[in-house]
C-alpha cells in the first residue's frame, strides 16, 4: 500500500453511509465489518496467474489463458482475513453455493450462486470450484 492509499477507519466507513441518504444506515457491526475488509484487501498480496490451460472451441479453435488457482488464492488471502477478524465460507444447499464473509462481531455478507443443473457428476464438480472462484 502506498503512503497516499489509507485504509478507513470504522467510523470513516460508518459516517461515508450516514452522509449518503440513499444508503441503509449501517449498524456498527455491519461498519466494524466493512473496515475489516478494507484493511483485509490492502493487506492482500498480488496473486500471480502462474497457471496456463489451453481451451479447445467446438469449432476446433483454440485459445490459452493464465489464472490462479483456486487453494493459492484462498492461501493468500486467509491470513489478511483473518487478521482482521473476517472468515470467508463457501458451503453447497438447496439453494445453491453459498458464500459468506463473516466478521467476528457477528456482522456478514452473504451470496448465492444457482449451481447448474447437470446429470454428469464431474461436470457437476467442476462447475462447483468454477463458481467458488468467482463467488
Amino acid at each position: 500500500m502506498s503512503e497516499q492509499e489509507t485504509i478507513p477507519t470504522e467510523e470513516q466507513v460508518a459516517a461515508v453511509w450516514r452522509e449518503d441518504e440513499t444508503m441503509p444506515r449501517l449498524h456498527d457491526k455491519q461498519a466494524a465489518l466493512f473496515a475489516a475488509l478494507a484493511k483485509s484487501q490492502g493487506a492482500f498480496p498480488p496473486i500471480p496467474r502462474d497457471k496456463t490451460v489451453t481451451v479447445r472451441t467446438k469449432d476446433g479453435r483454440s485459445y490459452t489463458f493464465a489464472y490462479a488457482p483456486l487453494d493459492q488464492i484462498m492461501n493468500q488471502v486467509r491470513g489478511p482475513l483473518r487478521d482482521n477478524g473476517l472468515t470467508l465460507t463457501q458451503i453447497l444447499d438447496a439453494e445453491g453455493l453459498v458464500t459468506m464473509l463473516i466478521h467476528e462481531s457477528g456482522a456478514y455478507l452473504r451470496g448465492i450462486t444457482a449451481l447448474p443443473e447437470t446429470a454428469d457428476v464431474q461436470a457437476f464438480g467442476s462447475a462447483i470450484t468454477y463458481l467458488r472462484r468467482y463467488s
